[in-house]
């Protein structure tokens, strides 16, 4: 899956099952991408609580979005292939 689509779906989460911006990320993305949803949770990265202007000016959430940038496209782990 390519990133863009990964946001797509996120927002899609995010607008159609009523649960916050940060929420519908963590989500879509344990559900796609486990290996890096462990990675973050429970960091200062991790988008869960993130809810207000879509993370627009948030830290966490510019912290979120340049680690999925940085690793999105890194090799899964053997085990997940």
């Amino acid at each position: 899956m390519l990133l863009h689509e990964f946001f797509q779906r996120a927002e899609s989460r995010y607008m159609y099952n009523g649960i916050s911006w940060g929420q519908s990320f963590s989500y879509e993305l344990d559900s796609i991408r486990p290996d890096l949803a462990k990675k973050i949770y429970r960091t200062d990265c991790d988008p869960f609580l993130v809810s207000k202007n879509r993370g627009i000016g948030n830290p966490q959430w510019d912290r979120f979005v340049a680690f999925i940038h940085e690793n999105w496209n890194k090799e899964l782990p053997q085990e997940e292939q």
